[in-house]
């Protein structure tokens, strides 16, 4: 059985919970929050400032539920790190991207919102707990503009009321990111100096997830490329095994799993020529070998490279090597 909560069902949580994303001043203030309603078990551990907002998050439900939210009273930029429980989230109003994924634990992505309504399905007694890096536009707006080769395409789709992800997959939390998490967690402890170690820790935890973000598509991309190689490799293997009788650039697509366009296109990448070509040229080069290796005749020859008629053959022939078979064989 799925339970499920609305915003107007957790109307006791929001009750206590200052809804509030950004405080007013350049001070820092921490609170505490915890809630037990129904079957939901929820604790907030927060840190505001104006122009960022960092928060923990923990969420325990004794039956799987299924929460949904309203997103139109917020417009942030949020770097989420699932730090326990994998849960599924669904968003509406991602432009272009799927709508659902499962934050996996150690997991994390950076989410720009105009504003996105979505539902969270929560397995029971999973402690789902979410780490939350929230910054304001204005602050993502200045960064922006001192990075722009990082966010200004971002901030430029922001502006515009989009709301995506910047990474099209959440990635895989690395060991230094770790340290640096725990580092802005425990941050709130360090008196005076909290704020500066903060604004510090956030703008270098952004920088590590855009190279993160860069190496993983790096890595994806060469991995594309290995696979892509490897099935091309594959299709001019099947075509030396049957170039008597080769497949249609249909079924040859289908054969090393892909489509007749990207074959196409791959093929001609990775071998400086179409599919044909390359089965002509692997028909004359073993028609050479029979003209100079053997005493098949002519005919034999057209015959066992694939052409019915010899005459066909002959003027193929002549177009690769620039003289007839004939000629080849006694040159």
């Amino acid at each position: 059985m799925i339970v499920n909560f609305s915003t107007t069902d957790l109307n006791e949580m929001l009750e206590i919970y200052d809804m509030r994303i950004f405080s007013q001043t350049n001070g820092l203030e921490n609170q505490e929050r915890h809630l037990e309603v129904d079957q939901i078990k929820w604790h907030l551990s927060e840190t505001r400032h104006k122009d960022f907002n960092i928060q923990e998050n923990s969420l325990i439900v004794d039956k799987d539920s299924r929460i949904t939210t309203k997103g139109e009273f917020f417009s942030f930029i949020c770097l989420e790190v699932s730090l326990d429980g994998d849960v599924e989230y669904h968003y509406k109003n991602i432009k272009e991207q799927k709508t659902a994924r499962i934050w996996k634990k150690g997991t994390a992505n950076i989410v720009v919102s105009s504003g996105m309504d979505g539902c969270i399905r929560l397995k029971k007694g999973i402690n789902h707990k979410m780490l939350e890096i929230i910054i304001s536009p204005e602050y993502f707006r200045r960064i922006a503009f001192n990075y722009p080769e990082l966010f200004e395409k971002s901030y430029d789709r922001f502006e515009k009321g989009e709301a995506f992800f910047i990474s099209p997959e959440n990635l895989p939390v690395k060991l230094g990111q770790i340290v640096l998490f725990d580092d802005i967690i425990k941050a709130k402890n360090m008196g005076n100096l909290s704020r500066m170690y903060l604004e510090a820790k956030i703008q270098e935890s952004l920088a590590m997830f855009m190279c993160n973000m860069g190496q993983y598509t790096h890595l994806e991309q060469m991995k594309s490329e290995k696979n892509d190689k490897e099935r091309m490799i594959h299709a001019s293997k099947i075509l030396q095994e049957n170039y008597f009788n080769p497949p249609t650039l249909h079924e040859l697509a289908l054969m090393i799993g892909t489509n007749e366009c990207d074959l196409k296109s791959s093929f001609k990448k990775h071998f400086g020529t179409t599919v044909f070509g390359y089965l002509f040229d692997l028909r004359m080069n073993l028609a050479k070998q029979y003209l100079t290796d053997t005493n098949k005749t002519i005919q034999e020859i057209a015959t066992l490279v694939g052409y019915e008629h010899q005459t066909h053959f002959a003027t193929a022939f002549k177009r690769k090597y620039g003289k007839t078979p004939s000629e080849c064989r006694f040159s």
